[in-house]
């Protein structure tokens, strides 16, 4: 039988400390989002310590999307990198009605724990740490993976200062509006709005390592800023603002820097670098300080695109 069809639509467990989940023993919860929690976990046959993402396969939206999830996950367990969070298994609970992968623990905070404890980052070390999300997330791009859902809380940054991406490749949710009387559809979003491509937001299938590219670009600009480039009142003004408005680059920055998320964040992604190797790239040619070729490209771009200024 196809695990996934044989789901229920509801878990009948309710998660806690001490309950198991496909063979995992559940300990504190370390996160939770839109898809589900994310908890400290042994993995019962060998005693393994893994955190645990346990997700409702309702919120996949369908069996077919748990179906893509486990096969995503499978895929990208096979990758291995110092900068890419490990993942060991993918399976689902059919009791107890719940999808779920373990991965390696990390003892560290996300980046958005960070930027929130300490505010906006120096720009050397936001290099330093964006360098180093990129080249794991080069290793996913090689095999053929995008991540399609870069943002803040998915970069972990351990005890040691080591960036790791986290959650390649498995953010989906199917959110109803009802855009007229009768008329029920589903709205599709992969990824988080605010930090998702212009080309993902319109067809969610379109997402390629380009739209990574420009999520790593909103998270340099929250990682310098301390804010999120995007804002908007509900969910489509965010997104209707991603497609049409090019956030303000504060002339703080150095005319460097300003240049790479100008490049990350361009509406076109054949004008982005067109993947996280070539953005690596880009980030070890930064260098500190205005020029007098900076100012003259700053000049050129703020002339190409009107900005929103706060």
């Amino acid at each position: 039988m196809d695990l996934a069809q044989s789901l229920p639509i509801m878990t009948k467990l309710t998660l806690g400390e001490g309950s198991v989940v496909g063979g995992y023993r559940l300990g504190g919860m370390l996160g939770k989002g839109g898809m589900g929690f994310v908890f400290l976990a042994e993995q019962m046959s060998i005693g393994r310590q893994v955190a645990l993402k346990v997700l409702h396969p309702n919120r996949l939206g369908s069996p077919q999307r748990v179906e893509q999830f486990l096969r995503e996950a499978r895929n990208a367990a096979r990758l291995q990198h110092q900068n890419l969070v490990t993942i060991h298994e993918a399976g689902v609970d059919v009791d107890n009605g719940l999808a779920f992968y373990s991965m390696d623990y990390i003892h560290g905070r996300t980046l958005r724990t960070l930027l929130n404890q300490f505010g906006a980052m120096d720009e050397d070390r936001a290099v330093a740490i964006m360098r180093q999300a990129c080249q794991g997330l080069a290793k996913a791009h090689a095999a053929g993976i995008v991540h399609r859902d870069i943002k803040p809380e998915n970069i972990l940054v351990d005890n040691s200062g080591r960036a790791m991406i986290t959650d390649l490749g498995l953010a989906c949710e199917q959110v109803p509006v009802t855009p007229g009387a009768g008329n029920r559809r589903l709205l599709s979003i992969v990824g988080t709005p605010g930090y998702a491509a212009p080309e993902q937001a319109r067809v969610p299938e379109s997402a390629t390592c380009a739209s990574d590219v420009f999520s790593l670009g909103c998270t340099l600009y929250c990682m310098v800023t301390g804010r999120d480039p995007f804002d908007g009142a509900t969910v489509i003004d965010l997104i209707a603002n991603v497609l049409t408005i090019e956030p303000d680059i504060p002339d703080t920055l150095s005319g460097s820097m300003a240049d790479i998320i100008d490049a990350c964040l361009h509406k076109d992604p054949a004008e982005r670098p067109n993947n996280a190797a070539a953005l690596d790239v880009l980030l070890a040619d930064w260098h500190p300080g205005p020029s007098q070729d900076d100012s003259q490209s700053i000049t050129r771009r703020r002339r190409r695109v009107p900005r929103r200024r706060r």
